[in-house]
């Protein structure tokens, strides 16, 4: 009888480690879809609107029309909070690389904003993720859970 009370506290004990660590995975995983989508998206968007092909190709710059106007909001806030350093003085030194004379494409602010934002904010998802350790907890409650096992098959 007493073995089998171990036993029974045992298997309760692993069990509770087990589903924490999936509770822990489960948790990681929310975190981690979101920051992998916002940061694809900002590297890609960021590459096209920078490159020459947003300029062939006037319905890329359009897709970035459709934002809502909370984004434009949201970012001119924090541009208000965190004003752009100013960039160091331009020199005259004349360049003799004809390649890199290729024009500038100017981008309209919504673009810009749009792209800060999905960074910013897969920045800070980042760092949320980092901060927690989820993914940390559950190789732990692991750990626990494989400790008890071999407990029990020693008690057993």
């Amino acid at each position: 009888m007493n073995s089998s009370f171990l036993l029974n506290k045992i298997y309760y004990r692993q069990n509770m480690y087990v589903q924490n660590a999936q509770l822990c995975d489960a948790k990681e995983e929310k975190i981690l879809l979101p920051v992998t989508i916002l940061t694809g998206i900002a590297t890609i968007a960021g590459f096209l609107v920078s490159s020459p092909i947003a300029e062939t190709h006037p319905k890329i710059l359009s897709a970035f029309s459709t934002v809502p106007r909370q984004v434009e909001r949201i970012s001119r806030s924090l541009q208000s909070a965190f004003p752009p350093s100013r960039p160091p003085p331009l020199r005259s030194a004349p360049c003799r690389t004809p390649f890199l004379h290729t024009p500038v494409l100017t981008l309209p602010p919504f673009v810009h904003n749009t792209l800060q934002v999905l960074s910013i904010l897969a920045m800070r998802l980042t760092a949320y993720r980092n901060r927690m350790k989820y993914g940390y907890k559950a190789e732990l409650f692991r750990t626990a859970a494989g400790d008890y096992r071999l407990m029990s098959t020693q008690v057993h």
